[in-house]
């Protein structure tokens, strides 16, 4: 049988053990738009609805974009291009968090969008903006399906952390090409020329720590070990 020093040492080192544990598990994940177009999908509308769903997305520096190179004359995404376009696109991303996730925090910022874009989890609106930092207002966004809705734009940057789910997340942006910079309630149009262009962005940052590990949990039967021991 162990001693009691023995077995205090070994309490000792459960204890770090699993605090350094917890640690290391913690965790914090970039779930915004720059170097990860792989984990968004794009859904390009028409005037008789959808022309191009669920294709993954172009990176177009800390954007994406259905197009290469957010222009006309880029590549498009498969099933789309300019003539068919009508101004209205989406790009979701799903995200997962676990269910011993604690402390669960989610921020963004630096939303933008080439002409007006929304931000959304799991339903709920969370950010509107345009293509210009400061662009903030009254205006429309089209929406699919439902279509225009008046909105109120300027929330570039937030904390949505009472809207994330244990499990699966969605994130979805709906953009809008006016090729009208200023007139926040212009009308959806195809990109115009070779100087329009679409794309949306933002920053995004995912954290949360795990249930206490379960070599701190071995700790404690350690205390209880010597608890025990102590009144013998």
């Amino acid at each position: 049988m162990f001693g009691r020093k023995t077995v205090a040492m070994l309490v000792v080192a459960l204890l770090v053990g699993g605090v350094a544990l917890t640690s290391v598990q913690a965790a914090s994940i970039d779930l915004g738009t720059a170097g990860h177009a792989g984990n968004w999908n794009v859904t390009v509308y028409g005037d008789s609805g959808i022309i191009a769903a669920d294709q993954p997305s172009y990176q177009t520096s800390s954007w994406i974009s259905i197009t290469s190179t957010t222009y006309s004359g880029g590549t498009w995404v498969a099933g789309a291009d300019n003539t068919a376009f009508n101004g209205l696109w989406t790009a979701t991303s799903i995200f997962n968090v676990p269910a011993d996730a604690e402390n669960i925090s989610f921020t963004f910022s630096n939303l933008l969008g080439d002409d007006r874009v929304a931000l959304e989890l799991n339903g709920h609106r969370i950010g509107l903006a345009t293509v210009d930092s400061g662009g903030a207002g009254a205006g429309i966004l089209t929406y699919p399906v439902t279509g225009n809705e008046s909105v109120t734009y300027g929330t570039t940057s937030g904390d949505a952390s009472a809207y994330v789910l244990i499990g699966a997340n969605t994130l979805r942006l709906i953009v809008n090409n006016t090729n009208a910079i200023t007139n926040l309630s212009a009308a959806d149009r195809n990109l115009n020329g070779s100087e329009d262009a679409t794309g949306a962005g933002f920053a995004a940052t995912l954290t949360y720590t795990p249930e206490p590990a379960t070599m701190s949990l071995l700790a404690l039967g350690g205390l209880a070990m010597l608890r025990r021991r102590s009144t013998k």
